[in-house]
């Protein structure tokens, strides 16, 4: 059996989050991810979310090295018995 790992992305990313009349948008351009909710909550939430996903599909399609040495992105693997997990990705919110 392979053993698995979980990834542990340590480089913060800076969000944009803007306000419109009934929503929250917020931005990534380092990533070059756009996302929206209904509250700032529900947005943090999904800003994690949508990083994580991000390097679990580049991991996937073997093109997370790649990438992380282009954009300079810091990171770990912790070996684990039976599973792969990746941890949600901190955001600053200003």
């Amino acid at each position: 059996m392979e053993q698995k790992k979980i990834l542990d992305i340590s480089t913060k990313f800076r969000w944009k989050i803007t306000e419109g009349d009934k929503c929250f948008v917020g931005v990534c351009d380092r990533l070059k991810l756009t996302i929206q909710a209904d509250s700032i909550e529900e947005l943090t939430d999904m800003a994690a979310n949508a990083a994580s996903m991000l390097f679990l599909d580049l991991y996937m399609d073997n093109e997370f090295n790649q990438y992380t040495y282009d954009h300079s992105v810091e990171y770990k693997f912790t070996d684990v018995v039976d599973y792969i997990a990746v941890a949600p990705t901190p955001i600053i919110v200003s």
